[in-house]
Order: structure tokens, then sequence, then C-alpha cells
């Protein structure tokens, strides 16, 4: 085994060119490979870093609810403790929730992102601090007082420098002191890949967490996600019985809080049960959201790998032609076939070996390029090469050397002693060609569906990134504040808002000012139950519209048409009637074309009168449509809370020092006031289109990757065949054929070969198409410009590759090809 360890990479050093060019090819297909699956692993195949994750499940109770609703597949705290004190099927059942908080430590405050746990959080978990404690049951008793933290690992050195004596000092966490406790374990970032949470408060400390709203003792409040352990033999049927029993007396009690409901409706909400979704990977909400994305990204880079596999073969195909008579010669010396493919196997086993190592290099390259498309406060991703990302590369190292290396070694070895002893060009040359044209085919066929796949993921966010949005969004800035987290009570932050919005207003550089508490294209949308005067609701009928309260001069300032009536004026103030402004798709679908100006509507017993009608917007992202969606704007004059709002700021100058001058008016205003988000509404548009930007930049550099790849094996093969012709072309001009001739004669195969490429590739790029169908909006799935430009540019490639040996053979003398052997 050394011996033949030995005479590989001799082999590979004499062979410099070829060792290059096959190392590259199978660096840059195991190199994106792994980073890909580095991304893939991380939110969707690896398991939480706790004991027994397999005994993880995480609750979801379908089916028709009232009454607000802050996440998705979310319950009430009444509800969770009813089940955590009847059922016994789990041996831990804890809520969490997600938000934000103001937090201070010895200097200004920031924004921090928080998760509040029971108190059985980390104990069912079964996770061990790093430093001081975790927090336990006595933490989450009373209501307001138990005001510890636990700091999580990466947060404590980035904003700590890992220094120890942390635990037992004390921050300020919304204006309010808590102890920290301890460090959470260097391993957990939570249950959320893509939201990891910097600090863990007990649920005790809700209301001062959130202090517009508690919902602590409402069932009609739902924003606990519900994650449970299994009892060791109890099996996710089981569990799933007791908890539907449990719920029966449940459903019963929040059925009087419904409302007048349809005897059909009554049966449905009685009739929901619980499902147990599998919970060692996480929070399946987060899994969900990314899911067919990095899916469809490693099936792309699946294909990269292939080209690259094609591309070596080819390679080992012509050095095995040009070793025949080596290999006829061990042979006739009494070697065994077995033991030559065993030995040409060893050579393709060290060639993967060494790109397998460079194909780690290439891929921290591109974890660091991936790293760098992340928009501010888009995702959390961090690229880590750990041992399970290693032991996929060395998978897929030896898998690539057994791709690549087995045909091109049965084929070597199939050499007719005979002939090949006796020194007959044609055949030293002569095998494996129709094989080798086939590679290139598949390398051209595959190389059109990543083209094209670039193609639909580029045009679509260009697309997106074009689309008119319903506002203006150029010399627009945004910025947001929450005072509430400050301390401030309603009257308080209200008049903040209008100090900063006063202040802003008054710098030369601003047109305009306005501010809304749900920020545009940040897929930040609240919706509420209406009543429409003179409407009937249809049985099941949807009637949540979107809803946003907004400030003096919105729809001018963020340039929406008004297309009837008024905005809200100063007189619009809490003690006065209240009104409201809908969008044209609301007044479309509720009037039917009747005047809606003066009509009431209402949430809950609240009613408001309608005073004008705007355009449609997009407003939860760039993607939606903004004609599917009723929209009900309210005056932040006439609000019963006010808490966080995002400021819209219409400039003149650049936006760089606008927000200098933004930071520096906070900073005199309330020095610990934290703001965040400040950004220009463009920059918006590209946060919330990260994903799409990721996509599209992987798929068109792995399509270009795929086009280097292709072009060098054609080039390699028709070279490679203009070599092998050479005493061909020679007679053929000598009788007078001219350079034309030879030249479309050796262009004609490569057009054949790209034409079958092209044509067995379009339909599997079509179907491609269809597989990301969900991912492509707003382009087609069939988009013709996109097919015709990626078969152009392999049309286009392909004839580069091939004119170079083209123009050789028709620059062959004649005499000299004679003598050719």
């Amino acid at each position: 085994m050394v011996s033949s360890l030995r005479y590989a990479l001799r082999n590979l050093r004499r062979h410099p060119v070829f060792a290059a060019v096959a190392l590259f090819s199978i660096a840059l297909g195991i190199g994106a490979n792994t980073a890909i699956f580095t991304l893939l692993d991380q939110f969707l195949l690896r398991n939480l870093p706790v004991s027994a994750p397999g005994q993880l499940v995480q609750l979801e109770l379908p089916g028709p609810k009232r009454g607000m609703t802050a996440a998705n597949r979310a319950f009430s705290n009444p509800m969770y403790l009813t089940l955590r004190n009847r059922v016994q099927a789990f041996s831990g059942l804890w809520g969490q929730y997600g938000t934000s908080v103001s937090f201070s430590a010895k200097g200004g405050a920031e924004r921090a992102a928080v998760l509040l746990v029971t108190g059985n959080y980390f104990s069912t978990l079964g996770l061990a601090p790093a430093y001081g404690r975790l927090l336990q049951a006595s933490d989450d008793v009373t209501r307001g007082g138990h005001p510890v933290v636990v700091l999580a690992y990466g947060f404590w050195r980035e904003r700590f420098a890992g220094k120890a004596d942390v635990v037992g000092s004390e921050v300020l966490v919304n204006g309010q002191k808590y102890e920290v406790v301890g460090i959470a374990p260097e391993s957990w970032r939570g249950t959320d890949a893509l939201e990891p949470p910097q600090l863990y408060v007990p649920m005790a400390m809700k209301a001062q967490i959130t202090p517009t709203w508690d919902g602590m003792d409402s069932a009609q409040h739902f924003f606990l996600h519900v994650f449970g352990r299994l009892r060791p033999q109890v099996t996710p049927a089981q569990a799933k019985a007791e908890v539907d029993a449990a719920l029966g007396p449940v459903l019963r009690e929040e059925l009087a809080f419904m409302g007048d409901l349809s005897e059909k409706r009554r049966q449905m909400f009685l009739g929901k049960r619980i499902v147990l979704h599998p919970a060692a990977q996480g929070n399946l909400s987060e899994r969900d959201s990314i899911q067919s994305v990095t899916w469809t990204l490693m099936a792309l880079v699946a294909v990269v790998l292939l080209i690259a596999c094609a591309n070596v073969a080819n390679l080992l195909l012509a050095r095995g032609s040009s070793r025949k008579k080596e290999i006829a010669i061990r042979l006739a010396m009494g070697a065994s076939r077995r033991q030559l493919v065993r030995q040409l196997l060893t050579e393709s086993m060290v060639l993967a070996g060494l790109g397998g190592l460079l194909g780690l290099l290439f891929s921290d390259w591109i974890l660091a390029g991936i790293l760098s498309l992340q928009a501010t406060g888009a995702t959390n991703f961090h690229g880590e090469l750990d041992l399970r990302t290693l032991a996929f590369t060395l998978v897929l190292t030896v898998l690539t050397g057994f791709l690549f290396g087995l045909l091109p070694a049965l084929q070597a070895t199939k050499a007719d002693l005979t002939p090949t002893l006796k020194d007959q060009a044609s055949n030293l040359a002569g095998g494996g060609v129709w094989l080798r044209k086939a590679l290139i085919v598949g390398q051209i066929c595959l190389s059109v569906i990543l083209l094209a796949a670039a193609g639909f993921f580029t045009k679509t966010l260009f697309a997106l990134r074009q689309a008119d949005p319903g506002f203006q969004a150029e010399r627009l800035l945004t910025f947001t504040l929450d005072p509430s987290l400050n301390g401030y009570q309603r009257d308080a932050a209200e008049q903040l808002h209008q100090r900063v919005a006063m202040e802003l207003a008054a710098m030369p550089s601003v047109r305009a000012v306005t501010m809304s508490d749900s920020p545009i294209l940040d897929n930040a949308v609240s919706q509420r139950t209406v009543r429409v005067e003179g409407y009937t609701a249809q049985e099941g009928e949807d009637l949540n519209p979107r809803v946003n309260t907004i400030g003096p001069g919105y729809f001018q300032t963020m340039g929406v048409a008004m297309l009837r009536g008024r905005e809200f004026q100063a007189g619009d103030t809490l003690a006065a009637p209240k009104v409201a402004v809908v969008n044209e798709q609301f007044a479309r679908y509720f009037f039917k074309g009747a005047d809606p100006l003066g009509r009431q509507i209402a949430f809950r017993d609240v009613s408001m009168t309608i005073v004008g009608v705007v355009a449609n917007v997009k407003h939860g992202n760039p993607r939606e449509d903004p004609n599917a969606f009723r929209f009900v704007y309210t005056p932040v004059s006439q609000a019963e809370v006010v808490a966080e709002m995002s400021f819209y700021v219409r400039t003149v100058q650049d936006s760089t020092a606008m927000a200098r001058d933004i930071r520096a008016l906070i900073r005199r205003i309330d020095p610990n006031l934290p703001l965040f988000s400040l950004r220009t509404v463009r920059e918006q548009i590209d946060v919330a289109l990260t994903l799409e930007r990721l996509i599209s930049t992987l798929c068109s550099s792995f399509g270009l990757i795929a086009t280097i790849l292709a072009s060098i094996g054609l080039y390699g093969v028709m070279a490679f065949h203009v070599a092998r012709r050479t005493r061909e072309i020679g007679i053929r001009m000598a009788l007078g054929a001219n350079q034309g001739k030879v030249l479309w004669m050796v262009l004609r195969e490569v057009v054949l070969m790209a034409a079958i490429g092209i044509g067995l590739g379009v339909p599997l790029a079509l179907g491609l198409g269809q597989m990301v169908k969900s991912l492509l909006f707003p382009t087609q799935p069939t988009d013709p410009v996109v097919l015709a430009g990626a078969s152009l540019v392999l049309c286009l490639v392909a004839l580069g590759a091939g004119w170079i040996p083209a123009r050789r053979a028709a620059s062959i003398d004649p005499m000299r090809a004679l003598r050719y052997e």
C-alpha cells in the first residue's frame, strides 16, 4: 500500500499541469459542498447540544382561536400551565418567548435579544453553566420579583471580553437592575438557530420585559412556544393522547371567550387536537422558513461536484490513453487487471485526498463570503468547520475519488496487448473518445441547469429590488425607538416621539418626518379582527386586516397616494372621535365600490370612522402583492398604548451625514435611549432580500464554476481529439482540404456536443424551475429569456473552448502530419 502511494505521488509530480487542473476541479466541488453542508447542518440537521435530544418535542394546537397572537404555533400562558400541571407524559414542559430589550452595562444602552423562559427551561434541557448558575424553578415564582439574568456565552465574550467577574454584577435591562447569575454553556445558542438569544430572563419578569402588554393571565394572548421532554418509555402517541384528554376541559372553558359561533365552528373549536413535532433540531418555525432554500442550494452544489468529477474523469481518461503502453507492459509481465485497477484507484484517491484538503480551504473562503452577504441583523449564521463537517468532507472525498477514478481505471486496463506493444499510434491514442465526449455532454447539460438556476434567481432578485413598493423609497431614512423599554409611560413616550419628530423636522436637510408602530418591509405585520358597518360576514371568512398605527403626515412623507379623504390631523386626539384610514383593497373588499368615507368599523368595542382611502403598498416584505392585503391605519395620537415606533425621515442630503445627526439628536434627548435599525429604506429592502441575494450570488458563482470546468473539459477533449487525428487531418489537407473546412470539421463536433448537452439540460432546468417555483416570485420558472441566455452562454463558451484546438488543427503542416506517429 505504501509503495502504491509513493508511486501515485511520483506520478503527480511528473505531471504538474494535470495535477493542478485536477486538484483545482476537485477542490472547487468539495469546497462548495462542504460550505453549503455546514449551513445545512447548522440550521436543519444538527441536534441540539443536549442529552437525549430525541426526547424533545414541540407542541402545536392548530385550529380557530381568538385574541392576540404574537408567534406561530403559540400557546397562552394559562393553557401552558394547565398542560404542565396535568400531563405526566413529560419529564418537563417549558415555555419560551423571544423579544428585544434595552440593555446597559457600564455605558450606553443597546438593544439585546432576550428569551423569556419558564423556570424549568435549563433543567429540562439538562444544561450546565459555563460560569455561575443557570435559571431555576425558584427564579420563576413571584411576578416581577426575580430580576436575574443569564448571559449567552457568545454575548458574554463579545460584550464583557469573557471576564468571569461579571457573574454577580448588576446590569440594566429596560432600565431596571438585574443580577447576572451565570453564563450559558458555550455550545448552547437556544432552540432558534436563526435568532439566538443574548439574554435569558425568568418568565415571571415578563411584565417588566414587555412593559406595554403582559398577557400572562389571559387565555386570549398566544405568545408562548411550548416544548417538552418525553419521559423514558413514553411514546409520542401516548403523550398526545394524554395531552388531548387534558385539553378537553380547557377548550370548553375558553369557548366562552370565542363570542357567538355557529354550531359548526363550536364543534371545530372543541375538536382541536394537539400535534407533537420532533424538536431534536429546535424550533420548527425557524427551520420551516429556510428549509427549501437550503436544500435547493445543497442540490445545486451537488451538481457542481458532478461536473468536477466528470472533468477529472476526462483528464484521467486522456492520461490513461497515454499510459496504455505502460499498462500493457505491466500486464504482459504478469500484473493482474485487479492489481492495476487498484493502483489507478490509489492514484485517484490520492488526488481526491489532496483535493479534499484544498477544498476545506476553499470552503472556509466560501463561508466567509456567505457571512459577508448577510445584511446586519438579517440572520445569525456562524460558519464553523467542526468534526461533523470534517466527517462529511472525508466521506465526500472518498466517494469523489471512486466516482471519477473507477471508470477511467477500468477503461485504461482494457488494453489490447499485441497492437499496443507494437507501438501502433492509433491504438495508443484511440481509447475512450466517445466516453470522453459523453462526459462533456453531461457537463454541458449540468452547466445549463446551474446557469438557468442562476438566471432564475438573479432575475427574481432584480425584479424584487426594482418593483414599485407603492411608496417612494429614495432619500428615505428609518430608525426605531422604544422608550417603553426605558420606563416611559404612554404620555411620556408620545411626548418623546413628538419631540424627536419636531427636532428632526427643524433640520435644514430634512423635508418631512413621520412614524409608525409597524416598520415597513420588515416582516412586522399586525392583524386584528374587524367589524364593518353594513357588512355581513360569511362562515369562516377572514376578517383580520393588517393594522398600522401611524403619525401625522405619514402618507405624504412616504409618498403614498391619497385616493380619497384626508390624512390624520392635529385634532385627532385621544379625546376626539376615533378615526381610521383604509387602503384601496379594504374599501373594495368591504364596500364593493360604494363610498367608504364616513362609514364605521370597529376593533372589539372601539368604533372609528373612515376618513380616508390610500393606495395599496407593500408592507411585510418585497415579495408580497400589495393588492392582496386589506389595511387599516389608525393615528398614534389615539392609540391606547404608545411604545416602539419606527421613524421615517425624508432627506435632501447624504444619508451618512444625516445618520450622524440623528444619533447625536437622540443622545442629546436621552443618552440611555437605544436607537436601532438606523438605515436607508433602500438598505432595509436589501435586508429584506438577504436570502434572495444569498441564493442569487451563490447560484451565479456555482454557474460560473460549472462553466469554467466544462470549458476546461471541452478544451481537453478537443485538443486530445485533434492530436489523435493529426495524420488524418494532414492527409485531408494534402488532398486539397482548406483551413476553413478543417476548422469547421473540428468545430462541428463542438457544436454537436453543445447542442446535445443543451437539449438535455433545458428540460431538466425547466423541471428544476418547477421544483423551486415558490422561491422565484415574480419570475416564472419557464422564463424563455433565462433559458435562452443560459443556452447562449454555453454555446459561446463551447465555441471558445473548441476554437483553439480547431485553429491548431487548421494550421497543421501536411508534410509533418504525414510523418506523425
